[in-house]
C-alpha cells in the first residue's frame, strides 16, 4: 500500500503511512485538549450542585484530564479556599435586585 503526501506528490510506504496517520491523530487529539471549552471563568460567582455558600472562582486548571477551580468565599468572617472538580459547580444564583426608589430617567421636570 502507497499513500501520497500533499502537494509534493512524495510517495509513502505502508510504515511511513502508518506514522503520518498516527501523527495526525496524535496532533488531532492534542489541539481538541487544548481548544476544549472551560466552563467556567476566574472570577464567576459557583456554588456546589449539592448547596452551600456562594464561591468566587480565582482560578482554573486542568489536573489528570479532570477541569478544577479554585474557589474562595468567606466563612462569617474568615477567608476560605480550596480546589473543586468544575462538574461539582454550579452558577450562583444572582443576588435579589434591590428596589431604588427614586425619579426615573422619563420623568420631566417643568
Amino acid at each position: 500500500m502507497q499513500a501520497q503526501l500533499g502537494p509534493s506528490s512524495q510517495t509513502l510506504n505502508e510504515p511511513e503511512e502508518r506514522l503520518l496517520l498516527a501523527n495526525e491523530v496524535l496532533t488531532h487529539k492534542s489541539n481538541n485538549l487544548q481548544e476544549m471549552p472551560m466552563s467556567f471563568s476566574a472570577g464567576d460567582v459557583v456554588k456546589l450542585k449539592s448547596g452551600g455558600p456562594s464561591m468566587t472562582i480565582e482560578k482554573i486548571f486542568l489536573q489528570d484530564n479532570t477541569e478544577y477551580a479554585t474557589c474562595v468565599w468567606f466563612d462569617e468572617t474568615t477567608e476560605k479556599t480550596k480546589g473543586f472538580a468544575t462538574a461539582s459547580l454550579e452558577p450562583a444564583e444572582p443576588p435579589p435586585m434591590k428596589k431604588v426608589i427614586g425619579v426615573s430617567s422619563t420623568t420631566r421636570r417643568r
